[in-house]
This record gives structure tokens, sequence and C-alpha cells, in this order.
């Protein structure tokens, strides 16, 4: 059987097989907290009696609470990120001094905003996906309709007195392959009834980029030891047949005139 014929199929096959696999490694989901930086400048001890802090899971999810960005009507606050291939964005948020009277009104919205400029919302809607912290105080729109908005964390304020929640807000992404730039949650109430927003943490889950190794594709038997079509030589010499002939004939001209 002529050797060349086997090892150059059997060469492209092993290639072949080391590209398949790069390009089929699988990446798994990942959910990480998003860092609320310096406009997080409230302490979540000013509203909550003993309320979670530091890295924690709530939903499910990895958040970074401790202290909340407080945002008035007009305020908004937009928190950096650079995460690729982002599915959901889950954002703890609740509000405050909400009278019943806000039931049904659209008080903000939650952006996100991708790398490549493009971006989508989500209206909040009071009684709907965003709701009273003060769940147990009278007089406010303590409950919500949507399921996107769920409770993860029941406690009481500051003064133990009233029961009190975290609600979880899901925001799933549209369209996906694009990596996320910033979350964006905005206070647009124009009613003048005070109604505040307060965001505790951002999470985000999403599918990281495999950046798989080159293979590394040894040589076959033929390039090595040769084969009776290459005359015994291997790819080297076959390569740089003159140079070894050159070098051969001024290696046997040195011992002819160390003989003399």
């Amino acid at each position: 059987m002529n050797a060349k014929l086997v090892a150059k199929p059997l060469k492209g096959f092993v290639l072949a097989s080391a590209l398949a696999l790069m390009t089929s490694l699988p990446a798994f989901a990942q959910d990480a907290p998003v860092s609320l930086g310096a406009q997080a400048s409230t302490p979540l001890t000013a509203l909550y009696l003993n309320p979670p802090s530091g890295s924690v899971t709530l939903g499910g999810k990895p958040f970074s609470v401790g202290s909340f960005d407080w945002l008035a009507a007009g305020d908004s606050g937009s928190f950096a990120t650079s995460f690729p291939g982002p599915t959901r964005v889950y954002v703890l948020l609740n509000s405050s001094y909400t009278s019943s009277w806000y039931a049904d009104h659209t008080v903000g919205a939650v952006q996100l905003t991708f790398s490549d400029g493009t971006s989508q919302a989500v209206d909040l809607v009071v009684g709907h996906n965003v709701r009273e912290w003060q769940v147990g105080s009278g007089g406010t729109v303590a409950t919500v309709s949507d399921s996107s908005n769920t409770n993860v964390w029941m406690g009481a304020c500051c003064n133990g007195s009233v029961a009190a929640a975290i609600d979880m807000l899901t925001v799933p992404v549209a369209t996906t392959g694009r990596s996320l730039a910033s979350v964006t949650v905005r206070n647009s109430d124009t009613t003048g009834g005070g109604i505040h927003l307060q965001v505790y943490g951002i999470a985000v889950s999403y599918t990281p980029v495999v950046v798989p190794t080159p293979p590394v594709v040894s040589p076959t038997v033929s390039e090595v030891s040769g084969n009776p079509d290459n005359n015994g030589k291997h790819l080297g010499q076959l390569k740089h047949d003159k140079d070894g002939d050159e070098k051969a004939k001024a290696h046997a001209n040195g011992i002819a005139k160390h003989e003399d």
C-alpha cells in the first residue's frame, strides 16, 4: 500500500477533527453581580432591620448589596457592565412613598444598553412590576400582578414596626448575541407625588465567550521517517535536499584533505 496515500488522508482527518472540536466547545451560562459603585450611597440599614449585606444569593441569583441608589423624580442611575451574550438582567427594586393612587401609573423604566449602541427598555408600572417597600403600611400599593417581579427577601423596616420587602425584577434580553454595556434605572414620574425608586442590586445571566486553544497536530509517520516514494528521506530533507548535498560534499572534501 502507498504510505503517502494513507498519511495525507490521516493528517486531514486529524485536522478536521481538531477544528470540529474547537468550534463545538460548550459555553455554559453563568450569573454574576454588577457593582452599583458610588451611586449607591444610602445604606440598606437606613430602611431595613438587619437587611442582607455583602455577597449574597437572593432569588437564586448572586448580588452585591449593602447600599442602594435612591432615585427621586427625574433622577436616573446608570451602572456599567461588560457581559457577552446576556440572556437576563435582574434588578433588586422597590419604590417608596407609593400612595395608593399611583396604581397603574408608569413611573420609570429599566433600560439595557448594548455595546453595539442598541438598547431595550421595560416600563416600571406601579402595582404591575414595582411596589412599595413597606408592604405592611396602609394606603400604599403593596402588591404586584406581573410575574416578572418576585419577592426575594422579607423583613421589617428599621424600627421593626412594619413588614418590609425586597423584590427582584427580571428583564429578559430580547436579542441575543450582543454584549451588555450598561443598565440604567430611571424615575420619570411627573405627577409631583414624590414617589422614589430604590435600586438595591443588579445581576446578569450571560454566556461567556470560550476561546479554544489551537490544536497541536503531530507530524505523520511519513513526514518523520520517510516513505518509499520519498526515497527514504524525511520532510526536512525533501525541502532542503540541495543544502544537504552541499553540506555532505563539504564534509567529504574536509576528510580527503585531512587524509592527504
